[in-house]
């Protein structure tokens, strides 16, 4: 299995201080299960910085950088982070 790339905790504490308790759990237990980075945690649950209207705003994520992402992941572990951005990017698209 693919290993994350090492994080120092002072970055992993500084990055999850910017979110909210209820994302920063999100992400806690994402990374716990996940064995991933804060960023990548952050970037594959697609939390955003609120924008002027309080929403969060989209991630923008190239193709490259969500190939990377998904490549440091076990394939069980990638066929549910690809299940679960199909099923986000249905349940936007229905939100429309």
């Amino acid at each position: 299995m693919n290993r994350p790339i090492f994080e120092q905790p002072t970055e992993r504490e500084f990055l999850l201080a910017q979110l909210s308790p209820d994302d920063r759990r999100r992400v806690r237990g994402f990374m716990r299960e996940n064995r991933a980075t804060a960023p990548d945690a952050i970037l594959m649950l697609g939390i955003g910085r609120p924008d002027a209207s309080g929403i969060a705003s989209d991630v923008e994520v190239t193709g490259d950088e969500r190939e990377f992402m998904l490549s440091q992941l076990s394939s069980h572990e990638r066929t549910s982070v690809e299940r679960a951005l199909i099923s986000n990017a249905l349940g936007r698209a229905s939100g429309l």
